[in-house]
């Protein structure tokens, strides 16, 4: 118990040591804490049955304790535990808003509510499709994200946020704005070279450049050219022809505007947390 409650504590500790995640919501876990939250609920659970325990021991005249006996009180105990867990957290005065079935207790765990992320994830799987169809398994690839595609597509590919990169990763940190130096802290995301990643490593598609800066990376794309939405090597002979526009073509626009507002709803957290 002790071990499990260090190894969930540390993960914590190190999450408010990098100033969590860039995209941090109100409320739940974000991807750096939902590793440890397995552990955490086996700790919640051994919590729960020694409370349990120790309630039936202590009140066992109790009627409705003698009547539930352990196995009701930890039922009741769990219960309360979930909807706890689960309160939806809202800007109202009362820090809770029950205005809607998507908003009462348990909504997410009975699936009335979409999981954080699922439009980002939901397009980054057609991308990882449309690369798929669009290359051979010997292409390689220049990803702004190694998650979804690199692992569906199974292409080596070169990050350059640098968070699978040595190179990219011993470097400086960019600012990715001007001014004062925390409006630029997006833990990740600060670290870039498009001249390693692009003019060094010469992938055979570049699937996105980073919404932020793709300006920098025009020199180095000299002898590339467009192809559905994504960048091909001209000399390449793992890059096929255009599949075309379908109905699953990711709109890159549109991800480019979801990924601004993003960062400028951050931006305007990040200014109001500091008056």
């Amino acid at each position: 118990m002790l071990l499990l409650g260090l190894i969930v504590a540390t993960v914590l500790a190190y999450n408010v040591w990098i100033g969590a995640d860039f995209t941090e919501d109100p409320g739940g876990s974000n991807r750096f804490v939902a590793i440890t939250m397995p552990l955490f609920f086996v700790l919640l659970s051994c919590c729960l049955d020694a409370c349990a325990t120790a309630v039936a021991r202590t009140s066992p005249k109790f009627a409705p304790i003698a009547k539930l006996g352990a196995g009701g009180v930890l039922a009741v105990l769990t219960v309360l535990a979930l909807i706890t867990v689960d309160l939806p957290i809202r800007n109202e005065a009362l820090g809770f808003g029950f205005n809607d079935y998507k908003s009462l207790p348990l909504a997410s765990l009975a699936l009335l509510n979409p999981p954080t992320g699922i439009a980002l994830n939901d397009v980054g799987v057609q991308i990882a499709l449309q690369v798929e169809q669009l290359t051979d398994p010997d292409a390689r690839l220049m990803v702004a994200g190694a998650g979804i595609v690199p692992y569906f597509t199974d292409r080596f590919s070169v990050e350059v946020l640098g968070k699978t990169d040595r190179v990219i990763a011993h470097e400086n940190w960019k600012r990715m704005q001007d001014g004062a130096v925390w409006k630029s802290f997006y833990p990740g995301h600060f670290k870039w070279d498009y001249a390693y990643a692009i003019g060094e490593k010469q992938p055979d598609l570049i699937v996105n450049l980073l919404p932020w800066d793709e300006q920098s990376a025009q020199p180095f794309l000299n002898n590339y050219h467009p192809l559905d939405n994504f960048y091909a090597r001209n000399d390449s002979p793992h890059v096929h022809s255009a599949v075309g526009n379908n109905s699953t073509a990711p709109n890159v626009e549109a991800i480019k505007k979801e990924m601004e507002t993003k960062l400028a709803k951050m931006r305007e957290q990040q200014a109001q947390s500091k008056h």
